[in-house]
């Protein structure tokens, strides 16, 4: 793009040289010297000399003014040949030229850019008389020239035909050059605006949009092609294009340098602009006479705007750090070329091709540097991002691995109290209770597993989030008891509503499953909650039908549908989206955290099972679920972790070996009973365990306060299992367990049963466990069951193995 720019400015500087090529003709001008509004142009070629004023060329240009100029111009061909070209005056811009020839006075010819295009003699933006002189040949001119407030050059000038082609040649190759720079320079910026969004390139691309538009009214373009009619709005383009250009230098100026931020006391004089700069461009609606005010003082506003730039562009450079070198030499060329220009229009300069289009080539030198300096500021607005990216990613794990402590502490502290209601609850229904403490005890405990659901819902979301949900499919499934379960749980809760509730088996009940037992129970459950939340009148129905399939598969295939409110067909679109009960608003109504079935359709996929949504407003829903799922080969449930891994201490866990004793070999002491040492913090936890274990045969259990204190009962006492939980003061369960694997209680405790009981659900905390050498993972609430049937199966390998 820059030696594009480049060649452009060169042809620029080529065309605006063949333009300064030009021949006169011998003439002599002068200009009336009183105006004399009530003469016309008959009265005023019959007054004698005395009444004119001799004009030099150097003295044409009469600044701002708002008064009437008759011109008397006498030419002569003292030239061997003819003559044949044209006469040239005033600028594009001047509202008023009428042409009288002294032989022609009935017959003026009008220009000018308060009169229409069409009415010109010569259809070109400047104004031009053809103007034809036979060798020897005189003739006279009187010209009119009127303007409303802009600058006047009222010096004419002769140019031949051959030289006018080939002036026009060299402008078209000049100003398509020079605006065609221009306006490539704004579209590129403001495309990189887009894609940046940084205010400086917005404000510099419509800034240069501006200027390639002042100094196209300044040409003459803007009258000839978009208000070709000589209107009011076309003469004042001018002055609203050059309030645009001075508006948006200014605001590109101070995003650049950051002045608002760095110069908080000078940027109070680029608000003052701010405001002066709308306030002229009014003066042009109000009367003529403000209009003629707006002229000089837009010009003063332009002039104060750029030395507020250059003290700016100073105290920055010098002050504060320094300013990119192709920033400040555009800024130097800009001002450079605004100043001639601005110091002509102020009759402070002559007249001349380089003073009149100093603007054109300070801007031009301006955009290629400028450019420059934007590109530099690419590569600077790049690097920025890329550190920007990198903090960014460093707070997004920090914020991650926040978020992953968060929800494993949240996850403990809600499961600790939900693990002893249970318990509690569990404890009172297996005794002979009255019906009424039965039907009080049952709903506490369906309250907990409300609340226990949710909790598992949160944290299952938050794992499907970060993609790193998985199935643990080493369980096997006991299908009737899964099946027992639930129509226990639903059932009651179906009565409580006055629902009927009923569950058909439909073929033989499999032997155990292989698979994630958690996860099937959770959908099952998301499920028949869904059914019994949204149904107030009617029944449930859950129907299960078994098929076995060939390579030890069975087909199993689970419906559940009930008589409840139903969906309109747009829900039921939404129906596996998160958060899907408030973005319906019914929330309130029904209760849940509408994730239920999002979590479903993950853990479906997961599976590798399919599921189907069908549902009728009024009429109820029916899900159903297609598994297929490998036949166990064994009876029993899966023992994970078989390989302890052999941890090396670190400079803490060598300070804690010296403070501990080790239990010999020899000291170890075989017994017919199963002796359990549990290490947990809880008093309430402690006090659910014992009681859930309470009733287990020859099965005795001793309670440790914190991993330290299990460490200190282990050197003492001989244990065949360990309880183990995680969070807990002095010294952690992984703390306590690595020392364990470690042998620093003793080589005949390193490969004792360990079993994670935490109130901790995530799947991390799991994986870590594993990885530790824990040989099981149960989450609290615990289920008795389970609880006892790994104590027994592990327990008993051990004592195999001693």
């Amino acid at each position: 793009m820059m030696k594009t720019k480049l060649i452009l400015l060169i042809g620029l500087c080529f065309g605006g040289a063949l333009m300064a090529q030009t021949t006169d003709l011998r003439v002599e001008v002068s200009r009336l010297a009183e105006q004399e509004e009530q003469l016309d142009a008959a009265q005023i070629f019959t007054l004698d000399s005395t009444h004119f004023e001799k004009v030099e060329a150097s003295k044409g240009e009469q600044g701002f003014t708002k008064e009437n100029y008759w011109v008397r111009v006498q030419m002569t061909n003292s030239n061997s040949e003819d003559f044949n070209g044209y006469l040239k005056i005033g600028r594009p811009i001047t509202d008023s030229v009428i042409f009288y020839r002294e032989s022609q006075l009935d017959e003026p010819i009008y220009s000018g850019d308060r009169v229409d295009f069409k009415e010109r003699e010569i259809a070109h933006r400047q104004h031009l008389l053809e103007v034809n002189l036979a060798s020897g040949e005189s003739q006279n001119l009187l010209i009119y020239l009127k303007s409303d407030g802009e600058t006047l050059d009222i010096f004419p000038r002769l140019i031949s035909e051959k030289q006018f082609n080939q002036n026009q040649y060299s402008q078209q190759l000049f100003l398509g050059a020079f605006y065609g720079m221009l306006f490539l320079s704004a579209l590129i910026y403001l495309f990189f605006y887009t894609g940046l969004r940084e205010l400086s390139f917005l404000h510099y691309g419509f800034y240069v949009i501006s200027i390639a538009l002042l100094q196209g009214s300044l040409d003459g373009f803007t009258y000839q092609f978009l208000f070709p009619e000589g209107s009011n709005i076309g003469a004042k383009m001018v002055l609203l294009t050059a309030a645009f250009s001075n508006y948006f230098l200014l605001k590109y100026g101070a995003s650049f340098l950051k002045v608002a931020s760095r110069m908080p006391r000078l940027y109070n004089f680029y608000r003052l602009f701010y405001f002066l700069i709308p306030a002229v461009a009014v003066l042009l609606f109000i009367n003529e006479t403000t209009m003629a005010w707006a002229y000089p003082l837009s010009n003063i506003n332009g002039l104060f705007s750029l030395i507020l730039i250059l003290v700016t562009l100073t105290y920055t450079h010098f002050k504060v750090e320094k300013v990119d070198v192709f920033f400040r030499t555009g800024i130097f060329f800009l001002v450079m070329g605004l100043l001639a220009f601005v110091m002509n229009n102020l009759s402070l300069l002559p007249n001349n091709f380089w003073i009149l289009n100093s603007a054109k080539f300070g801007i031009a030198l301006e955009v290629v540097f400028l450019s420059l300096s934007m590109t530099n500021l690419i590569g600077q607005l790049r690097m920025e991002k890329e550190r920007s990216q990198l903090e960014a990613l460093r707070k997004s794990e920090d914020i991650s691995s926040m978020k992953t402590y968060f929800m494993s502490n949240i996850s403990h502290e809600l499961r600790t109290p939900i693990n002893a209601i249970l318990g509690i609850a569990t404890e009172q229904l297996e005794n002979n209770i009255s019906a009424d403490d039965i039907e009080n005890y049952k709903i506490v405990k369906s309250a907990s597993l409300s609340l226990l659901s949710n909790v598992n819902d949160i944290l299952d979301f938050e794992q499907i989030e970060k993609g790193s949900l998985q199935l643990d499919n080493r369980q096997t499934i006991d299908l009737e008891e899964v099946l027992d379960e639930l129509k226990s749980s639903w059932s009651f809760e179906a009565r409580r509503k006055r629902l009927n509730f009923d569950c058909e088996l439909i073929g033989e009940m499999p032997p155990k499953l292989q698979g994630d037992e958690k996860r099937l129970r959770q959908i099952l459950n998301n499920i028949l909650s869904n059914a019994v939340k949204f149904t107030s009148q009617g029944s449930i129905r859950m129907q299960v039908k078994t098929q076995t399939l060939e390579n030890d598969m069975l087909g199993l295939q689970i419906s559940v549908s009930d008589t409840g409110i139903g969906m309109e067909p747009d829900e039921l679109s939404r129906i596996f989206e998160s958060f899907n009960q408030m973005k319906l608003n019914n929330k309130r109504r029904y209760g849940g955290l509408g994730l239920g079935l999002t979590i479903v359709k993950h853990l479906m996929h997961l599976f590798g099972a399919k599921v189907k949504v069908k549902s009728e407003a009024g009429m109820g829903t029916r899900v159903d679920l297609d598994f297929e799922m490998p036949i166990a080969h064994s009876e029993k449930e899966r023992m994970p972790n078989n390989n302890h891994p052999e941890v090396e201490a670190t400079a803490q866990e060598e300070s804690t070996e010296s403070a501990l004793k080790k239990m010999p070999t020899e000291a170890y002491e075989e017994s017919t009973k199963i002796r359990v040492l549990m290490a947990e913090d809880n008093v309430m936890n402690q006090m659910i365990m014992k009681r859930l274990l309470a009733g287990v045969p020859d099965l005795e259990l001793e309670i440790a306060d914190d991993g330290l204190q299990a460490l200190e009962k282990m050197a003492e006492q001989s244990f065949d299992l360990i309880l183990m939980d995680l969070q807990m003061p002095n010294m952690d369960g992984y703390e306590a367990c690595e020392a364990i694997r470690a042998g620093k209680v003793g080589e005949v405790y390193q490969q004792i049963p360990i079993i994670a009981v935490t109130a901790d659900a995530t799947q991390e905390t799991e994986q870590r466990v594993y990885s530790i050498g824990m040989d099981a993972y149960l989450t609290k609430p615990v289920r008795k069951e389970q609880l006892v049937k790994w104590i027994l199966d592990l327990s008993g390998r051990m004592r195999v193995a001693s």
